[in-house]
């Protein structure tokens, strides 16, 4: 009987390597955007606008 893929990974670890990555990613995106604003004025400007 078809368990389906889900049911076929669901004992590997691939989901908790692909929640690190995505958490070094998007940590990695916020060190780029933070750098290019240089001024206060700016972060808080683009922070406000982000919400």
């Amino acid at each position: 009987m078809n368990q389906g893929w889900g049911s076929y990974f669901k004992l590997s670890e691939s989901r908790s390597i692909f929640e690190i990555l995505d958490e070094w990613t998007r940590s990695r995106v916020r060190l780029c955007y933070w750098s290019q604003w240089k001024r206060t004025k700016t972060r808080v400007k683009e922070l406000k606008k982000l919400g």
